[in-house]
């Protein structure tokens, strides 16, 4: 199956610096991890991104009419597809580096 758009290319471009190397959040886990500790802490509610939303309803137009039973999204970061995700199957399992990300979504989902 073919998207119209390469997701893909796109996020790899957007984890790109101005410069256009790769942060050190891409090369070290324990850079990552803090990023996302740290994120996290401001966070007391969940607000679907507007940008999310657009790529989150190309995903839904996949997943019409499958209905798929499991669910993985690996880095789910603080739920941008998360909730969507949740109504498109019957379990959906999360994987994330951060476990204060994990913590997060199970507080607000």
């Amino acid at each position: 199956m073919s998207l119209p758009v390469d997701f893909e290319i796109l996020w790899r471009e957007e984890l790109k610096t101005q410069e256009g190397i790769y942060s050190p959040r891409m090369m070290k886990d324990t850079v990552e991890r803090e990023f996302w500790r740290r994120f996290m802490e401001k966070r007391d509610h969940y607000v679907q991104d507007e940008w999310a939303a657009k790529v989150s309803k190309a995903v839904q137009e996949i997943l019409a009419g499958i209905r798929p039973e499991t669910i993985l999204e690996i880095g789910p970061g603080w739920g941008n597809f998360t909730v969507d995700l949740m109504e498109s199957c019957e379990k959906l399992i999360c994987l994330d580096i951060s476990p204060d990300v994990l913590d997060f979504l199970k507080r607000m989902l």
